[in-house]
């Protein structure tokens, strides 16, 4: 059961509410600070691997300053839904993705925000291990199930350039 609980929180996202069962006291990202050690994205702190005591990091960006992950700024073109999947839907997953392939960024929206995103662009600084990184635009489907994904690799640094398309 212990096992399953430490997936549970640490392995699908890096953002763990308190009501998963970390506690209030401090929140995931000061957790993996004090303890030098990212569990989403593998990674440990120089000092922790050095078996020195906690608190290993000074700062929550301590996977940046240590050249272990890359942030980035992007501005994400998103495709109109109805190009995705014509069916109707409940809300749509919206992920950058790097190539290990875990979450750098991860959002679920109904259709009509998802619709003004797309509007305007999706802007946001994301964290990775490794490019490239990869649009996904996946609907859930009103009857529960999931539509047509819809994935295209993207470029950081500037402006996302559409590099190559896949859809299942």
């Amino acid at each position: 059961m212990s096992v399953e609980k430490w997936r549970a929180l640490f392995c699908p996202m890096p953002f763990v509410s308190p009501r998963g069962g970390i506690g209030t006291k401090r929140t995931l990202a000061e957790y993996e600070a004090w303890s030098g050690v990212n569990y989403h994205w593998q990674v440990v702190h120089p000092e922790t691997l050095a078996g020195k005591p906690p608190p290993a990091a000074k700062s929550l960006g301590w996977e940046i300053e240590h050249a272990l992950l890359v942030a980035s700024p992007l501005e994400v073109p998103l495709p109109k839904l109805a190009s995705v999947d014509k069916r109707p839907c409940s809300s749509i997953y919206l992920a950058v993705r790097d190539a290990t392939p875990r979450d750098a960024a991860i959002l679920r929206l109904p259709p009509a925000q998802y619709a003004t995103l797309q509007r305007t662009g999706w802007k946001l600084t994301v964290r990775y291990r490794q490019a490239p990184l990869s649009i996904v635009v996946w609907p859930l489907l009103a009857s529960g199930e999931w539509g047509n994904k819809y994935e295209v690799v993207l470029q950081p640094g500037r402006k996302c350039r559409r590099l190559r398309e896949k859809r299942s």
